[in-house]
C-alpha cells in the first residue's frame, strides 16, 4: 500500500501546468528507494573532492542529498528478552531523511523534495525549523532551502546526541549487573549494541561527507543571486559537532568491548 501513495503524489505533481517532471525524479519515487537507505562506507580522494566543488560553483544543477543517523539507542531489559527476540540478529536501522533539489538556474524557482523516514521524524524537523531564527527581514526560496536543510541536520545531529545518552545510560545500569550476574544474552545484547554504534559511525561519515557537497551546492545557487549572499550555511559549526559525535562514539565503542569480556561468563573446567 505504502507504494501507492507515492505514485499518487508523483501524478499530482506530474499533472501540474508548470510542474516539469525530471527524469530523476522518477527514480526518487521508485519503490526500491523506500525500502530504507543503507549507509555505504564512501572513499573520496582529495583530487576527486576538488573537481566536485568546481562542478557546483560553475552550474549547481539538479543536487540530491542524503543524510542518516541513529536516533535512540537499543535499551536493555532483561536476559529473558533478549533471548527471545535476539536483535543481534538483524542489521540496526538508521533514521534518514533524503532530499531533492530540483533547480532551473533560477534560484527563485527551486523546489525541494523531502522525504524522513517516518511520521515521527517529521515531527521531530518540525520541531527543529522552529528553533532556528527566522528570515523576517528577507525572503527566497534559497533562504527557506537554506533553513530547511540546517534544520535537517540539526535533527541528525540531536537524534545523534539522544543515541549516545541512552546508549551511556543502558550500559551503566548493565556494568554492575554484567559482573553479578554473567549471560551469554548480555554479551548478544551489547553486541547488537556495539553494531549500532558502528552503524552511527558509518551514518556520519556520509553525513560529512554530505555536508561539503551541500554547503558547495549553496555556495553556487548563492552565486547566481548576489542578493542572498547573507544566507550561509553553518557548515563549521556542523562539521564540529559531527566530528565530536564521532569521537564520543569511539569511546563509546570501546567502551562495549571492555564490557562484553566483563559479561561473558566464565567457562568451568
Amino acid at each position: 500500500m505504502r507504494e501507492v501513495a507515492q505514485r499518487a503524489s508523483l501524478f499530482l505533481l506530474s499533472e501540474e501546468k508548470n510542474w516539469n517532471t525530471p527524469p530523476e525524479l522518477e527514480y526518487f519515487f521508485n519503490e526500491t528507494h523506500f525500502k530504507g537507505l543503507r549507509a555505504t562506507y564512501d572513499i573520496k580522494l582529495p583530487s576527486q573532492q576538488q573537481v566536485n566543488e568546481e562542478s557546483f560553483r560553475i552550474s549547481p544543477g539538479n543536487a540530491r542529498f542524503e543524510l542518516m543517523w541513529q536516533s535512540h539507542a537499543p535499551q536493555y531489559k532483561n536476559d529473558l528478552d533478549t533471548y527471545i527476540w535476539q536483535s543481534f540478529r538483524s542489521r540496526p536501522q538508521s533514521d534518514w531523511a533524503s532530499i531533492s533539489i530540483l533547480d532551473n538556474r533560477a534560484p527563485r524557482d527551486i523546489r525541494m523534495i523531502l522525504i524522513l523516514k517516518d511520521e515521527a521524524s517529521m515531527r521531530d524537523l518540525r520541531k527543529q525549523r522552529k528553533i532556528l531564527p527566522s528570515q523576517r527581514h528577507y525572503w527566497s526560496a534559497t533562504s527557506e532551502l537554506n533553513a530547511a536543510l540546517q534544520a535537517i541536520f540539526s535533527l541528525a545531529t540531536s537524534g545523534l546526541v539522544t543515541f549516545l545518552k541512552e546508549a551511556w545510560v543502558s550500559i551503566g545500569n548493565l556494568t554492575f549487573e554484567a559482573r553479578r550476574k554473567p549471560r551469554i544474552e548480555k554479551v548478544q545484547y551489547l553486541l547488537h549494541l556495539k553494531d549500532c554504534v558502528e552503524c552511527a559511525k558509518n551514518d556520519i561519515r556520509q553525513n560529512l561527507s554530505q555536508l561539503e557537497e551541500m554547503a558547495q551546492y549553496l555556495i553556487g545557487l548563492a552565486r547566481l543571486n548576489p542578493e542572498i549572499h547573507h544566507n550561509t550555511f553553518e557548515r563549521k559549526s556542523y562539521k564540529d559537532d559531527f566530528t565530536y559525535l564521532q569521537d564520543e562514539m569511539k569511546k563509546l565503542g570501546e567502551t562495549i568491548e571492555r564490557l562484553q569480556k566483563e559479561a561473558r561468563p566464565s567457562v568451568r573446567k
